[in-house]
């Protein structure tokens, strides 16, 4: 009697493989968003771990979620008829099988309810999160009020006491160029590689924290179609120095690259390049 051909793909293991590996980004992101700093930090500052926002975090925890939610919906499919005779197997033993679930249920009402009333030590874990999460807020750098980076220019004309045009003219002599008055300080922010903090500096006519004169001017309009050897000429910096920071944060790069190149060669954004170069 022959062997039975032993299938190339098993569906089966595929979704118990998927439903591990979606939980384990689940707890690892999860446990990275703990610790983040609020969003009206992080995104003035724009904050990044390991090349991500916070933005791109959320978003590949709740992608992550979803597939893992998919994965666990398939795998009770698949495994429905274990399930079905575990519990009739069980449910033959009436006390055993009423306490496990009852035990189940109270320790879940718990968790809710001393999260609900902010009873300890349910409370304590919240306050810790509360204290690491505004542990990286810094007043020099603290936003004028929450989210001003989705402040137009307009808007922070009207917030100022700095006028509409003087901003224009402040953001055009740094190199940064806008067509329209109703971009955000955050949109400014994703076409250049200022944070929206350092934006607003800018505009204001202040002096954007972080940035140096050489550097400022060598990343200007079209930073990014720059290639690395042009901006290093232009800030008068080496450019083998140059390629040896950015090899030193795991960023591969040639001089005949464009900052851009490099930015999407490793998926980040064109700004985490600036910090990293920046003397």
């Amino acid at each position: 009697m022959e062997k039975t051909a032993k299938k190339i793909f098993q569906f089966r293991a595929f979704v118990s493989l998927l439903t591990s590996f979606s939980f384990i980004v689940l707890l690892a992101t999860g446990a990275i968003l703990f610790i983040t700093p609020p969003g009206r930090i992080a995104n003035w500052t724009g904050w990044t771990l390991a090349g991500f926002t916070k933005h791109q975090w959320v978003a590949i925890h709740i992608w992550f979620g979803a597939v893992f939610a998919v994965a666990s919906i398939l795998h009770i499919y698949l495994n429905i008829k274990a399930i079905v005779n575990y519990l009739s197997i069980t449910a033959s033993k009436t006390y055993r099988f009423r306490f496990e679930w009852v035990a189940a249920l109270l320790l879940c009402g718990l968790v809710f309810a001393g999260t609900h009333y902010k009873i300890k030590p349910f409370s304590s874990l919240l306050a810790f999160q509360d204290s690491v999460k505004l542990g990286w807020q810094d007043n020099s750098a603290s936003a004028p009020v929450p989210h001003a980076e989705l402040w137009t220019l307009e808007e922070l004309a009207n917030n100022s006491s700095v006028p509409l045009d003087t901003i224009m003219a402040n953001l055009k002599t740094e190199g940064i160029s806008t067509n329209s008055v109703q971009s955000t300080l955050e949109q400014i922010s994703e076409q250049t590689v200022y944070t929206p903090d350092q934006i607003y500096a800018i505009a204001l006519g202040r002096k954007a924290q972080g940035c140096s004169e050489s550097v400022t001017a060598a990343f200007g309009t079209g930073f990014g179609q720059k290639t690395l050897k042009q901006v290093c000429q232009q800030a008068s910096m080496d450019l083998q120095e140059t390629i040896e920071n950015l090899k030193k944060n795991n960023i591969t790069a040639s001089g005949d690259m464009t900052i851009r190149a490099i930015a999407d060669a490793h998926n980040i954004h064109p700004s985490q390049i600036k910090k990293m170069i920046e003397p």
